[in-house]
């Protein structure tokens, strides 16, 4: 089966559309991944300054909170969606 350079171009413009939409939102949710990153960092040096020999224990503790995790997460873009629908754009 041949392919003409008109179906070619189409098929690869259809792809690249389809490959862009995917990823509409990644990029945004890499950012937030870092930011989430270093706001623990800070937290478990400013904050918590924790000890070497806690940081385990710590850090197996926050990784089984996943369901608490996911509601903080759920509840900041709540948060933010209701600031934004009552016109306060600072966010």
């Amino acid at each position: 089966m041949k392919i003409t350079k008109r179906q070619l171009r189409r098929i690869i413009k259809e792809e690249k559309a389809r490959l862009l939409s995917e990823q509409a939102g990644n990029n945004e949710a890499l950012i937030l991944v870092d930011a989430i990153q270093y706001a623990l960092y800070d937290s478990i040096v400013d904050e918590l300054k924790l000890k070497p020999e806690e940081m385990e224990m710590v850090k197996d503790s926050l990784l089984s909170k996943q369901e608490e995790i996911t509601v903080a997460i759920e509840n900041a873009f709540e948060d933010v969606m209701i600031r934004l629908t009552n016109g306060d754009r600072r966010v």
